[in-house]
């Protein structure tokens, strides 16, 4: 990822490496049984609003995999990466159409939870200070583009999916 990811590493402490479910980890616990508060979900991934929006609309999508974060990631994993872009593009122009958006992860230390999740956002922010929190160029944020373009040159498909009433998987 960069020249201080053994040191985010290092920082963030054990990661969990089986891709499993865990059973303290908070979004696995969303995904695994709260349909009612999913705004989408499908085989590979899940999106809820954040319980904490930063800005007009905050929509998380999670990966059903617990991957730990985007230090966790590695080039076949761009799918997974994509897919979660294209859900949260799809979902902030369901819900915000026309409106500016940002999309990108926290890299460690500075996730919230340890648990790859991809912040959708439609902006404006709520206010100034929120939007230092997910600042393009930041050591503690990576933009989902920037992601897609360092795990693999040729990624593909990850412009729009058409997301509605009728879209909306319930596992």
């Amino acid at each position: 990822m960069s020249c201080f990811t053994s040191v985010w590493r290092a920082l963030a402490g054990p990661q969990v490496t089986d891709r499993k479910a865990q059973p303290r980890c908070a979004f696995c616990s969303i995904v695994a049984g709260a349909e009612g508060r999913l705004l989408y979900s499908d085989d590979r991934v899940a999106a809820f609003w954040d319980r904490s929006p930063a800005a007009a609309k905050h929509i998380l999508v999670v990966s059903r995999a617990h991957i730990g974060s985007v230090l966790d990631l590695e080039s076949s994993d761009c799918d997974i990466a994509a897919h979660m872009l294209s859900v949260g593009r799809s979902l902030v122009e369901h819900h915000a159409p026309g409106a500016e958006q940002k999309h990108g992860f926290h890299v460690p230390p500075f996730t919230s939870v340890a648990h790859l999740h991809l912040h959708a956002f439609a902006l404006p922010f709520a206010n100034p200070w929120r939007s230092l929190k997910y600042a393009d160029g930041a050591c503690w944020w990576i933009s989902g583009d920037v992601l897609l373009r360092r795990l693999g040159p040729t990624v593909t498909g990850y412009g729009s999916l058409a997301v509605d009433a009728q879209s909306r998987s319930k596992t």
